[in-house]
């Protein structure tokens, strides 16, 4: 239409620059053909002549026009569908970032039909339909989807496991996740969402073997990776425990690298898991080994919950500890302890009398209540438990009553 405008533009001003200069010499033409003569000016047959050819022009621009007029109605129409369908597309998109679930839903699957990507509209539908708690129509989307575009089944079936997740089905994410890993094994947002599927699911021993294909990935922390390492290897501790079986135990500790070995936590945790299945003898080791390489007091307090089948080496090694910490109350309170366990009243009554000293716990006040008990001093074992009772309440703001007003009620 431009070009045509264009030709038009150029022929007007010829025409008039022609009729202009015929104005000074209107000029003569004749012409004759089968007897029949015509006469006329040059500028009449010049302005006849433009007349003429515009005519031919607008003639064919018609012809054109009314012969593919269907045509061009078509793509007029097919036009005007892409426009509202890509409208409805967008309005949709933003309807779902805006919250509003259901009208994103009725857009996104109106447009589909015409949409030159179906596969994003079905994508989108479906976590329409998971707001709406619609796990049916979720599903269905998916399928609609993977079925529009069969080359995009790795995305359709990522956008499953995620709507999953996110829905807590954890157990039908982690088969979409395995399925994924087959397709594409070095995803590192399929591996990523496999490792809160396999934490939340606990899989311990899982999460074990894959964990270092993990920190390869970096989609976790060097820092995160350790305490994720950590609290793998205390489950799969407490699993060992609840087994009641002494041999998996020990091959789980055994198994351990020598810098897990050294976690004060892993140490003591098999610790007392070791002495709740009555393998205090396996205790004792693990923590005087420990304690030998590095100081530590937890370890120090649960050395002295462990009843060795020596308690006499148990002592010699603890007392060794006096020299440099002789004033650490939960070193006198694991002697006082061991030396209970070894029938040493009166040294084990110096030694918790002395663990008070440095910083009274509730259970030293007991230990040494039950010794005294023994010692059949009665009145200084009830004052020793009413002490240690009073610490337990200590942190609870319980006010003793008021008795001046209550009159005798005898």
């Amino acid at each position: 239409m431009i070009k045509f405008l264009i030709i038009l533009m150029v022929v007007v001003v010829a025409a008039v620059s022609g009729a202009l200069i015929l104005l000074e010499d209107p000029g003569y033409a004749l012409f004759s053909y089968a007897g029949v003569t015509v006469e006329t000016t040059l500028s009449m047959l010049f302005v006849l002549a433009v007349i003429g050819f515009v005519g031919i022009v607008v003639g064919i621009r018609l012809v054109k026009l009314t012969v593919f007029l269907p045509d061009n109605m078509y793509a007029w129409g097919q036009r005007r569908r892409e426009q509202r369908v890509q409208q409805y597309f967008y309005t949709g998109l933003r309807a779902l970032a805006e919250g509003r679930w259901k009208k994103a839903e009725k857009l996104l699957i109106t447009s589909v039909k015409h949409s030159e990507l179906p596969l994003l509209n079905y994508l989108a539908a479906a976590r329409a339909a998971q707001h709406m708690g619609s796990h049916e129509k979720r599903d269905q989307y998916l399928q609609l989807a993977m079925k529009s575009d069969k080359q995009a089944d790795l995305a359709t079936e990522l956008t499953q496991a995620e709507l999953q997740l996110v829905q807590g089905q954890r157990e039908q994410a982690l088969a979409s996740l395995n399925s994924l890993v087959e397709k594409d094994p070095h995803n590192a947002f399929v591996k990523e969402m496999l490792l809160t599927v396999y934490q939340e699911l606990g899989e311990w021993k899982s999460l074990k073997e894959k964990l270092p294909e993990f920190r390869k990935l970096e989609i976790i922390s060097s820092n995160d990776a350790d305490q994720l390492e950590q609290e793998i290897l205390l489950h799969l501790i407490q699993d060992n425990f609840l087994l009641k079986d002494v041999a998996s135990l020990q091959a789980s500790w055994d198994a351990l690298t020598k810098k897990q070995k050294s976690n004060v936590v892993l140490i003591q945790e098999y610790a007392k898991q070791f002495i709740s299945l009555d393998q205090d003898d396996k205790a004792e080791r693990l923590l005087s080994d420990a304690i030998k390489k590095q100081w530590n007091k937890n370890l120090v307090y649960l050395y002295g919950q462990v009843k060795s089948s020596l308690p006499d080496q148990q002592l010699k090694l603890a007392e060794g500890w006096t020299k440099s910490h002789d004033r650490d109350a939960i070193v006198n309170l694991s002697l006082g302890r061991i030396c209970m366990r070894n029938k040493l009243w009166g040294k084990a009554r110096i030694y918790l009398e002395r663990s008070i000293e440095l910083g009274a716990r509730a259970e030293t006040y007991f230990e040494l209540g039950v010794l005294l008990e023994h010692l059949n001093d009665k009145d200084a074992s009830l004052l020793c438990y009413r002490n240690g009772l009073k610490l337990t309440v200590n942190d609870i703001d319980i006010q003793e009553p008021d008795f001046s007003d209550v009159g005798d009620w005898r």
